[in-house]
């Protein structure tokens, strides 16, 4: 297959000194379908890598209960996990059924994909289907280094990138290396004594993978690193209590309707935490477009201008620049408040607000949609975020009479980087 491979794209060889040969394994939370074949895949380093991907089938679940972590919190005599709830449920009264899912195959082959337990201690468990990726590399030395596994996830993500292009499949996506894997296996190769080998270069060595012995045991030649699960991730925060659950309490008894610019931004958050910075960017942007538009609108109707000056607030009327929008909205606030007699204020436009805005979100927003930012930090992106929360609530304090009777806070101390949770999807 990798002679095939090299005749069919023309690869080239280069010699290289002090070289060794490099294993990383993981599994992947999704099915590639591939053979299980070595591949050659692009390194940014020495041109050249090896990939090969294993098909395996074994199975997610979830419980209602802890058992394995029930029974390991026995053997090392730490704190039972319910002792981490501040109201804990009563349980229910189920019926113990099990219900299983079968599928079957071409009107024949028939396999559970699914069961479902109903009673007290129930949940279900799922067929997961997974890919097992051992990733080839080359690199200098005999010395496991922060480098080497960073290279090999941009070798990673470049395969995945081509198999998404040809098969389209939605399921596929890059690898976050602190989100998506709960183990990673490094391995340094050893060549067989037995064997001598004259200098090779890259493709001889990939060609060549079972000439190198890799250890079995943890140690200096291998390393494994596995996610950690922090309480922050795991639990949100207290139970509500004082004025938040009062709050909660009066509006959920209320009829309301999330505003669109709402959804938005709290969705941007769950971005935000999900890694996926540029599309958290997006959202948060398009967030105070909606806003400003739904808020133009409103303030025209709220002065009985004429139906067709309201269309023309439409995008893309005649407002369908952001600096035409927010110079209309800052006059439509100032006729708004004269009606109204109330205290002049300044514009929108030119406040510390705007600044943030535009430096903090509506550029880096202008470099992600036509630049093809994608490399920015979770900082930078928590900063966008607040950018727009504070823009809104500058503009709804302008409005008072129109604003909308439930305000989010506009603080952003309580989206921190942390370690996260094993996430294999």
């Amino acid at each position: 297959m990798l002679d095939l491979y090299i005749k069919q794209t023309g690869l080239y060889s280069f010699v290289l000194n002090m070289k060794n040969l490099f294993l990383i394994k993981l599994d992947l939370p999704f099915y590639l379908r591939l053979p299980s074949s070595g591949f050659f895949t692009w390194d940014p380093k020495f041109k050249h890598a090896c990939i090969v991907p294993g098909q395996f089938v074994g199975e997610e679940s979830f419980s209602r209960i802890c058992n394995e972590i029930a029974e390991t919190t026995k053997s090392l005599k730490t704190n039972e996990p319910n002792k981490l709830l501040d109201s804990p449920g009563e349980g229910k009264q189920g019926a113990p059924y099990k219900y299983p899912v079968t599928s079957v195959i071409d009107n024949s082959d028939e396999y559970i994909t699914q069961v479902i337990n109903t009673s007290n201690d129930g949940g279900f468990v799922q067929l997961k289907p997974f890919t097992e990726i051992k990733i080839f590399l080359i690199s200098d030395g005999n010395t496991l280094t922060e480098e080497i596994k960073e290279r090999a996830f941009d070798i990673l993500n470049h395969f995945l990138d081509i198999y998404r292009i040809i098969t389209q499949d939605p399921s596929i996506h890059r690898i976050d290396r602190k989100l998506n894997l709960y183990l990673v296996d490094c391995l340094v190769g050893q060549k067989d004594a037995k064997k001598n080998f004259d200098e090779e270069n890259v493709l001889d060595i990939l060609k060549n993978i079972e000439k190198y012995n890799f250890s079995d045991s943890i140690g200096e030649k291998r390393l494994t690193e596995q996610r950690i699960g922090l309480l922050d991730d795991i639990f949100p925060g207290e139970t509500l209590e004082g004025e938040h659950l009062n709050n909660l309490i009066k509006l959920t008894a209320q009829e309301y309707q999330i505003p669109l610019h709402y959804d938005l931004i709290l969705n941007a958050q769950t971005q935000l935490k999900k890694h996926n910075y540029h599309v958290a960017i997006i959202e948060a942007e398009t967030a105070f477009e909606v806003y400003v538009e739904n808020t133009l609108i409103k303030i025209a109707v709220e002065l009985k201008r004429k139906e067709e000056t309201v269309k023309e607030l439409e995008y893309p009327g005649s407002y369908d620049q952001p600096g035409k929008r927010l110079k209309g909205l800052d006059e439509f606030i100032s006729s708004y408040r004269t009606n109204n007699k109330l205290k002049e204020l300044d514009n929108f436009v030119g406040s510390d607000q705007y600044k943030e805005w535009d430096i903090k979100l509506y550029k880096v927003r202008n470099d992600v949609v036509h630049g093809g930012l994608r490399k920015i930090t979770f900082e930078k992106t928590r900063d966008a975020i607040h950018s727009v929360k504070i823009a809104i609530s500058k503009i709804e304090q302008s409005i008072a009479g129109l604003a909308d009777h439930v305000q989010i806070c506009a603080d952003v101390n309580h989206l921190n980087n942390t370690a996260g949770k094993i996430e294999f999807n």
